[in-house]
């Protein structure tokens, strides 16, 4: 926490040879968080505390500012003493805003704590098309999408400008840029060389930058399930 009260975002990427955090749901919106190198586990926390106890604090995420709860001392005390530093989780409640980059956002579009978008798509094409051109297999996790995608030709949603799954509209509205994060191995949290990026950086270029997948704004709402049939707009 800064000195004027602010919360300022951690980027993943400076934590990189840092042992993975894995965490997962269960019933009653209860949560675990554990590593693998940390005897205690951060066992069913009521994920609901933040919306009932919460604090409200003025957070940073690449130069945004918005409103978020905080998780109490308990959360605090165990993320701060895994990182080395004062830190905490955070969850964004429906009354903050945080807007998507005015350069590409259709009206008022929100994202929460992503770098800049709620959405990220690839094709299970795109990602066989890299792999027969790196010397090791990179796995879907490396690129953290949300929605992926099969039955397609290597980077055919590059050329899709709107698509539709279930009752949801969704525009695509750029290709997304990728950081050395893609280079650490998920599964441990080990750096793991140049790749993706060095193979990427022959063939994957748009205005000066590495990419793959495309960022996505929601224009309706839904529900999305795995196996949904996509629906190409134009």
């Amino acid at each position: 926490m800064t000195g004027d009260g602010w919360l300022l975002m951690i980027p993943h990427n400076s934590y990189h040879n840092e042992p993975v955090l894995k965490w997962h749901y269960l019933k009653q919106k209860l949560m675990n968080v554990h590593s693998d190198l940390m005897r205690q586990v951060w066992q069913n926390y009521n994920c609901l505390y933040f919306k009932k106890k919460g604090k409200p604090q003025m957070v940073e995420i690449w130069g945004d500012r918005c409103e978020a709860l905080t998780a109490d001392k308990q959360a605090e005390s165990w993320i701060s003493d895994y990182l080395g530093k004062r830190c905490n989780f955070v969850f964004m409640p429906e009354h903050s805003n945080r807007q998507v980059d005015s350069d590409y956002a259709i009206g008022r579009n929100q994202v929460a704590f992503s770098d800049g978008f709620p959405l990220l798509l690839i094709s299970e094409a795109s990602l066989l098309d890299l792999n027969s051109r790196v010397p090791e297999e990179i796995t879907m996790k490396r690129f953290r999408p949300n929605l992926v995608v099969k039955n397609t030709d290597p980077y055919q949603e590059d050329n899709w400008e709107a698509i539709r799954i279930g009752d949801c509209e969704l525009q695509i509205v750029k290709p997304c840029s990728r950081c050395v994060l893609t280079t650490v191995d998920p599964e441990n949290g080990e750096f793991s060389g140049r790749e993706p990026l060095q193979t990427l950086a022959k063939y994957r270029k748009f205005n000066g930058k590495v990419v793959f997948g495309q960022n996505l704004i929601p224009l309706s709402s839904g529900k999305i399930e795995v196996g949904m049939k996509v629906q190409i707009l134009k």
